[in-house]
This record gives C-alpha cells, sequence and structure tokens, in this order.
C-alpha cells in the first residue's frame, strides 16, 4: 500500500500563512477603495435631493410670483422679502410638507426685486424683474438655487385667482 503523505508534492499541498495574509490585504484594499466610491455615491444622492426639493421651492415661488401675488412678493417700497429655515410651511399650507430632504422647513428663501428689467417697454402692464434663492445646508455649508423672473406688480389676495386652478 501507498502512503499518501509521501506522494503529494509540495505544489498541492495548499496555500501557506503568508499567502493567505496578502490575499486578505490586497481584498481589505479594494473593499475600502470600493466603500469610499459608495460613501460618495450616497453624499451625492443627498445633495441631489436637496437641490432638487430646492428646484421644486423655487418653483412653487416662481409661479405665485408670475402672478404677482402679494402673499410672495415684496411690499411696495421694500426690495426683499425672506423665509428662513422653519418657516415656509407656515406662510405656505399649500406647499407640499413631506419628510426628510423634501420637507420645505429645510429651506430658506429670499425674492429681491430687481427693479423694471432693462429690455421692458410694455406701455399696458408694469413689470418688475425678481431674484429668487432657495437655500438649504448640507454639511456645514449652504447652498443655494436661484432664477430670475419678470412679474406683474403686485395683487392683493383677495383679487387673486390661480392661472392654473389646483397648482397654485
Amino acid at each position: 500500500m501507498k502512503d499518501f503523505r509521501t506522494s503529494y508534492s509540495k505544489t498541492n499541498q495548499g496555500m501557506t500563512i503568508v499567502e493567505v495574509l496578502v490575499a486578505v490585504v490586497i481584498l481589505s484594499i479594494v473593499l475600502v477603495a470600493f466603500a469610499g466610491v459608495i460613501v460618495g455615491n450616497i453624499r451625492q444622492n443627498a445633495t441631489s435631493g436637496n437641490r432638487t426639493a430646492a428646484a421644486q421651492v423655487l418653483n412653487y415661488l416662481g409661479r405665485r410670483a408670475v402672478e404677482g401675488q402679494a402673499a410672495v412678493l415684496p411690499a411696495v417700497g421694500e426690495n426683499s422679502r425672506a423665509w428662513n429655515y422653519g418657516s415656509l410651511n407656515a406662510s405656505f399650507p399649500d406647499l407640499k410638507q413631506e419628510r426628510n430632504a423634501a420637507n420645505s422647513d429645510l429651506y430658506r428663501a429670499e425674492i429681491l426685486d430687481q427693479g423694471d428689467p432693462v429690455w421692458s417697454s410694455l406701455e399696458t402692464e408694469s413689470l418688475v424683474s425678481y431674484q429668487i434663492n432657495v437655500c438649504w445646508r448640507d454639511a456645514g455649508k449652504e447652498n443655494c438655487v436661484t432664477a430670475q423672473t419678470v412679474a406683474p406688480e403686485l395683487v392683493a389676495a383677495e383679487d387673486f385667482e390661480p392661472i392654473i386652478p389646483g397648482l397654485n
């Protein structure tokens, strides 16, 4: 009978502890690099969600500004109107309230009166140019989305009728 212990060559004995440790180190380096990519993607996703929600708030305020609503436009003689963090939902109950990035209380907004548009020469209606800023906090700094729009002069709240009922 043959002795199996002596018939195996050194190449058939399996991996040494050094080979296993080298493989574990290489695998660890690859996993750490992969984890960094995943964390970066998660951060970018969160930033994109905040930017999207801020753009929705900006769109909401812009639509109301274009309609000349006194609720969003600076009062006569003032240059700006602002809402601090936590006050948008109280000021605009019809603004959708959701959780996480879509919570409008996580944003601040301001509408700045930029005066008459340079190109405006309409005799029938007085137009005003506005800059709308919506900002949020992310990783210790404030980010903002900004838009420009042109709107008619103020409309009294009791005279307001939405341009598209159900959307404003």
